[in-house]
């Protein structure tokens, strides 16, 4: 496997500094608490911090770490510098699209943000609010309320999608910033295959993915979900959603990936067969960027390349 790059940026024991705010400092090994989503860009390793309020950037040849946006949870600083903001208290699943522009979820105040190439940071979509809620189909996406997004994915057009966990869908916003409805009917559940995915039911969905034939990846519940052309369905052996949504994020930094059976599989007609015991389940929970690789390496069906 092509990661043990990665493994050397992270592992080499350097001194590190935080270059906005007091979110942490420490050696590049220990400093992020609780890496809750990945991006590459170039050779830079995005990590969103969900105890910090921050996202942090891996520099992945000589390992220093730097606070790539946030200084603390809250929210604050859109048109300004991205280092002087504070994007949330929990900052989520981040995607790079192909100008460079990073965005990046806040399932907190219910907003997805982005932020340039030269460092800026605005708001992308969604109205800041710890109120969630749903409106705004059809218009600007800066107008619309949101509920949780978690997950956020760029097509090779330039379209952003969300996946929004508490109101149970994805929606897209396009490149003139209007932002639709695109899987999901609000309600939770698990059925509905092989019809439009608006009219289909997701249940808490947390990360989201474009392959490079434009199909849609979604992480739903215990499985995962693929709309192609507007149709909706399961993909068999779909694992569970701790590991699918890992693999969502993934997949959209180009990482390839086969789905590994965790908790059991769905069959074509929605179906579910539960996995049988197995010593080797256990739950993971990374504490730092670093162990998160390491254990990434492990997973079965991903490359790192």
């Amino acid at each position: 496997m092509a990661a043990a790059g990665l493994l050397t940026a992270s592992a080499t024991n350097r001194p590190i500094s935080t270059v906005a705010g007091a979110a942490g400092q420490g050696q590049a090994t220990d400093v992020a608490q609780a890496p809750y989503g990945l991006a590459v860009t170039g050779n830079t390793l995005l990590v969103a911090d969900f105890d910090y309020g921050v996202v942090r950037a891996v520099d992945l040849q000589s390992s220093g770490e730097t606070v790539f946006a946030g200084t603390c949870r809250g929210y604050a600083g859109d048109e300004g510098p991205a280092t002087a903001s504070a994007v949330g208290r929990t900052p989520a699943r981040p995607a790079v699209a192909a100008d460079g522009t990073v965005y990046v979820p806040d399932p907190s105040y219910n907003v997805v943000r982005a932020i340039t190439p030269s460092g800026t940071i605005r708001r992308f979509a969604g109205r800041p609010s710890t109120q969630g809620g749903f409106g705004g189909d059809g218009g600007p996406a800066t107008n619309a309320q949101l509920d949780g997004p978690e997950g956020v994915a760029v097509d090779s057009a330039g379209n952003v999608y969300i996946a929004e966990h508490w109101n149970h869908l994805v929606r897209k916003v396009d490149q003139a910033g209007i932002i639709t409805t695109v899987a999901g009917n609000r309600y939770s559940s698990a059925t509905g295959d092989n019809i439009p995915a608006t009219q289909s039911w997701l249940t808490a969905p947390l990360g989201v993915a474009v392959d490079a034939s434009g199909t849609l990846l979604i992480t739903d519940g215990t499985r995962l979900r693929s709309v192609s052309g507007g149709v909706i369905t399961t993909v068999p052996g779909s694992s569970a959603v701790q590991m699918a949504s890992v693999y969502a994020t993934i997949a959209n930094n180009g990482v390839r990936v086969q789905p590994t059976l965790i908790a059991g599989t769905y069959n074509s007609n929605g179906q579910y067969t539960p996995a049988a015991p197995s010593p080797s389940r256990r739950v993971i929970r990374p504490k730092t960027a670093h162990e998160l690789v390491q254990i990434l390496q492990q997973v079965p069906g991903v490359d790192l390349a």
